[in-house]
């Protein structure tokens, strides 16, 4: 993306972030480009406006990140971060109580995040498909796999067992899982599926493992146990 400097809009700045709240320009500036983001949408997010919504000089820009994707992949970076912390909450409550409500507020929790920010939802899926050598992409995938190794993780917690030989397959399953709630949601905030509590009926329908998916979940899997190589006395 260009680092070019863009002209300034004829209007009056937002009054800046006070120093003294404890956070480093650097901060200040995701910051502001979260919210900038999130109220108008990713075209939306110049070099200028982080620089007028900060109060700093347009040149200081270069200071903190070399381009405008850098910032996007920070943006990007804190968001995957602070949506984690529900996220993981409402899974480790389900594998406590492993009851309908928290089954229903596992999903609900995710679903309801994507709908108050669905600019930012939409940047995180447009992400995707930036190149991994780019900033944006590297963190996109970065974050990805954070995410399918934690819903693995309780995947693995809820069928009682762990150890590599069994993450194969339940990491699978965690990319069909979020597969399912990245799409739901983008319907949901996308107007085409308007009824929250219809979208998680559907993702606690898909996610009622039966005997036979369970079964294969907790089948050991992975070369050293499918290996066809001749054994050796």
């Amino acid at each position: 993306m260009s680092t070019e400097a863009e002209p300034v809009p004829d209007r009056p700045a937002p009054a800046p972030a006070p120093e003294g709240d404890g956070r480093t320009t650097r901060e200040r500036m995701v910051r502001a480009a979260i919210e900038i983001v999130a109220a108008e949408g990713a075209a939306a997010l110049t070099t200028v406006e982080v620089c007028r919504r900060v109060g700093i000089a347009q040149s200081s820009y270069y200071t903190h990140f070399a381009t405008r994707d850098d910032l996007l992949a920070a943006l990007a970076e804190v968001v995957a971060v602070n949506s984690n912390v529900p996220n993981r909450r409402a899974r480790e409550s389900f594998a406590a109580t492993r009851d309908a409500d928290s089954h229903r507020e596992m999903f609900r929790v995710p679903v309801e995040m994507i709908g108050r920010s669905p600019e930012l939802f939409r940047l995180a899926r447009s992400a995707r498909a930036a190149p991994p050598d780019t900033a944006l992409g590297a963190q996109s995938r970065r974050a990805e796999a954070a995410n399918r190794r934690q819903v693995a993780d309780h995947l693995m917690v809820l069928g009682g067992v762990e150890g590599d030989r069994f993450r194969r397959r339940h990491e699978m399953a965690a990319d069909c899982v979020n597969a399912m709630v990245a799409a739901l949601a983008e319907g949901h905030v996308d107007g085409r599926y308007p009824d929250l509590e219809e979208v998680v009926d559907l993702l606690v329908l898909l996610t009622g493992w039966g005997r036979a998916t369970s079964t294969w979940l907790t089948t050991p899997s992975g070369p050293e146990v499918t290996s066809s190589d001749p054994q050796v006395d």
